[in-house]
């Protein structure tokens, strides 16, 4: 991290901190349709400057008892705003979106995203995931539905990098 405390003010791009967290275990849980999830992970970073922005990489892998499935990232307990699409009458509105092939695939699914959170006080993201189909279906992140103990049906893992970038 080259400057370690930023560039100097007028200037942007340096890297001050990254923070990460890797999820091994897994989660599930039980969703309405078209609902999302609590948090199925999350990471806290405390920005050193107020015109920090802090630069989110998100890889997450996504199962499903249903086909359509997605996340949202959340900042402070709400969508993070600007990360999440258009409102356009009913459809949802989430960070990234993809299908399950089967009970025993999982979607990966990735995205980044740029947040100015104005603050030097702590932050927490958290992903929690989207449940796209039209009844209840039980989410998971690094496992499959279908969850028998041989090597067809994989553990993985997901994971949120965050790197506080001088404004």
């Amino acid at each position: 991290i080259v400057p370690r405390d930023g560039l100097p003010s007028g200037s942007s791009g340096g890297i001050i901190q990254v923070k990460s967290v890797t999820k091994t275990d897994t989660f599930a849980e039980d969703v309405s349709a078209g609902s999302i999830s609590a948090d199925a992970m999350s990471l806290t970073i405390t920005p050193t400057r107020s015109d920090s922005k802090i630069l989110l990489l998100c890889d997450m892998n996504i199962g499903s008892e249903g086909t359509r499935v997605g996340f949202v990232i959340y900042k402070g307990g709400s969508a993070l705003s600007g990360a999440i699409g258009d409102a356009s009458s009913s459809r949802g509105r989430i960070t990234s979106s993809g299908s399950v092939a089967g009970d025993g695939y999982l979607t990966q699914q990735s995205t980044n995203f740029l947040d100015s959170p104005g603050t030097t006080s702590a932050v927490t993201y958290s992903i929690r995931i989207a449940n796209g189909d039209n009844s209840t279906q039980y989410v998971y992140l690094n496992r499959t539905y279908t969850d028998t103990d041989t090597a067809r049906y994989p553990r993985t893992v997901s994971t949120i990098t965050a790197m506080e970038v001088s404004g």
